[in-house]
């Protein structure tokens, strides 16, 4: 694996591109009868893979960019200054900026999460809670359950020790053993740790706008693949109509009740907005979240990940003009470059011809070139 400036711009580029696409997938409904809900939640993995390995694999390709990339080199790798032997270019002040902004969104994130538990701890000590084996549904479970007079819709807190929150006011719905369902389904899959990994990638792409776009978009086919995994164990014929009500059961929540937010929640599950539970809604009454996405569409996410991990653009530096005199080498690939002994002399022959001597063999350039002592004549 090789990290490169190249690399990383293919990466991001690569992002831009599926984020835009799966923004048209989540807003065209009718598009849910090809991508169903478990190929969304593999786009979305496919997407925070890629940013988090940005490198070049074994696979990869070399591209050569004779234009645009080799001026954007060349800025990025102008010394701007000398600081006790330190050369300074803009991507090294990028960098600098990159890495100072990451250290800055951990911290804020550490910061606002330790601060959101110590004030759902707060709220939660007065409180008493049940445990969820109290419900026959979940006897093998033993999740605490608040039941908390706040406006907004039921949620899970706590990555190590999870706990579920519910209004007051759905304490005694009808539609409880659904809502805690959801909410257990939510624990089942560790989709706090998944949440969790997607605000690291946020913070390590600070900089990057469609990256918070993202954010919205994977809460919601989180909801969407919870949503089909809860509906598929209702034992009835009108299951997504049940269902259906039970979702607009909690957007009541959210305006009635006390004016406590959980907005200092970053990692909560809710529903907070109403166009993202009509989506959910739509998304189950297309009647096609128990099937699978047809095999041919599978197929295309390692597929994706693969060719877009095979190609990297490169400046073509070649005739820069830093470049003049020098030459390139391939260990492997040019049975006519080696190094040449001669008594106890090292000439470095290149395509056949000897172009200088070497006084290091050991030289990174260089020691892995084969070494021949046969006699050659020089140009």
């Amino acid at each position: 694996m090789h990290l490169s400036l190249s690399s990383i711009l293919i990466s991001i580029l690569f992002a831009t591109l599926l984020i835009v696409i799966f923004e048209f997938i989540l807003d065209k409904t009718s598009l849910y009868k090809v991508f169903r809900v478990d190929f969304l939640l593999s786009f979305c993995v496919l997407l925070v893979v890629r940013l988090c390995l940005p490198v070049e694999l074994i696979n990869t390709k070399t591209i050569k960019a004779p234009h645009f990339l080799s001026v954007l080199y060349e800025f990025l790798h102008q010394d701007l200054l000398t600081y006790h032997g330190l050369y300074i270019d803009p991507w090294l002040i990028i960098i600098v900026v990159w890495t100072i902004g990451v250290a800055i969104k951990v911290s804020l994130l550490i910061y606002h999460q330790t601060h959101s538990s110590r004030i759902i701890e707060q709220l939660l000590e007065p409180v008493k809670f049940e445990s969820s084996n109290k419900h026959s549904k979940f006897r093998h479970h033993t999740i605490p359950i608040y039941y908390l007079d706040f406006s907004g819709s039921p949620f899970v807190v706590g990555l190590l020790k999870p706990k579920i929150i519910i209004p007051k006011q759905l304490e005694n719905s009808k539609y409880l053993d659904f809502i805690l369902s959801h909410e257990v389904q939510h624990i089942r899959n560790h989709d706090l740790w998944s949440k969790a990994v997607v605000e690291l990638v946020i913070c390590l792409y600070w900089w990057f706008p469609p990256i918070y776009r993202f954010r919205t978009q994977f809460a919601l086919v989180l909801e969407m693949y919870v949503d089909s995994q809860v509906e598929r164990k209702i034992d009835r014929n009108d299951s997504d109509l049940v269902y259906a009500e039970s979702l607009v059961e909690i957007s009541k929540s959210i305006s009635g009740g006390s004016k406590k937010k959980d907005s200092l929640l970053s990692l909560q599950f809710t529903i907070a907005e109403e166009h993202t539970l009509s989506r959910r809604i739509k998304f189950m009454f297309e009647d096609h979240r128990f099937k699978h996405t047809h095999l041919v569409s599978i197929i295309v996410i390692p597929l994706l990940l693969f060719l877009v991990t095979s190609i990297v653009v490169e400046p073509d530096i070649s005739n820069a003009p830093n470049t003049k005199g020098t030459y390139r080498v391939y260990p492997k690939g040019n049975s006519k470059d080696y190094l040449l002994k001669k008594g106890k002399k090292y000439y470095l022959v290149i395509d056949g011809h000897i172009v200088g001597t070497v006084d290091n063999i050991k030289d990174p350039s260089v020691n892995k070139l084969k070494i021949r002592e046969e006699k050659l004549s020089g140009k």
